[in-house]
């Protein structure tokens, strides 16, 4: 398991090698889709430090406050570099994996990708408390299309909303809390 600031500056090298800047909002939502892939698809977490719900979306404390001073602008990311990186080579290809797609994607549809109602982000900050930790099987709910690797938050939703991809079979969660979470509606059943 790697440290938050570690797979946050191999996300900004990434971004630094492809071009394209990142926010420091971005660097939280891509921080975000990197964890619940690991969750997801690798059945553990990528980095220690905890996902606090807070009112634009989920957030890494740790890695926010480093690169706050940034405000909205983009992070400086001349001097990342993915090859400098401390973290492992196959799990460097899985965090890219998980990222891609989203890293030049417009903030407004990342934003809504997300912070989509029944979510793992929208199941705790509802709730009306900003600042409450995102629990790890509420963020292990989140699935990556295999196709498109968009994330997908409606626990019965059997395609992908982008690409029409038949999504995997969630692990069935024994959990009190997720007792009817992300309960909707027949029709969401096929959502393309």
């Amino acid at each position: 398991m790697y440290s938050a600031k570690q797979v946050a500056k191999f996300i900004l090298g990434v971004g630094n090698a492809q071009g394209v800047g990142i926010s420091n909002l971005r660097l939280q939502y891509l921080l975000y889709i990197a964890q619940t892939g690991f969750l997801a698809e690798e059945e553990r977490r990528l980095f220690e430090e905890d996902i606090v719900a807070y009112s634009m979306g989920p957030r890494v404390d740790e890695v926010y406050f480093e690169y706050c001073a940034y405000g909205g602008m983009d992070i400086n990311t001349s001097g990342f570099f993915p090859g400098q990186s401390d973290i492992a080579v196959n799990d460097q290809g899985a965090i890219y994996k998980y990222i891609i797609p989203f890293l030049s994607m417009p903030m407004s549809k990342l934003c809504n990708a997300v912070r989509s109602q029944g979510g793992a982000w929208s199941a705790i900050f509802r709730q009306g408390t900003p600042g409450k930790v995102i629990p790890e099987y509420v963020l292990q709910s989140v699935r990556h299309c295999p196709r498109c690797n968009s994330i997908e938050h409606l626990p019965k939703a059997k395609y992908c909303m982008q690409c029409g991809e038949r999504l995997p079979e969630p692990e069935p969660k024994a959990h009190p809390f997720l007792d009817g979470y992300g309960e909707c509606p027949d029709e969401a059943d096929y959502l393309i």
